[in-house]
């Protein structure tokens, strides 16, 4: 990505923490977020299936709002 283009991200970061078991996004709905995981973990559950991914320290999710 162009200088610019990072600048403009970073310019708008915004830090939020979460308490346990809370709901960070839902799927299905519109991705109007990106997440960096800073500290702490993740987990994304499948809620059809309840197939679930971990997310730790360094981690990303809405990375689809980059396209």
């Amino acid at each position: 990505m162009d200088e610019p283009i990072l600048d403009a991200i970073c310019e708008r970061l915004r830090q939020k923490t979460y308490i346990s078991g809370s709901r960070v996004m839902s799927q299905g709905g519109v991705v109007e977020k990106m997440v960096f995981v800073v500290r702490g973990k993740l987990e994304s559950v499948n809620g059809e299936n309840g197939i679930g991914i971990s997310l730790a320290e360094g981690d990303a999710c809405g990375e689809e709002l980059l396209t």
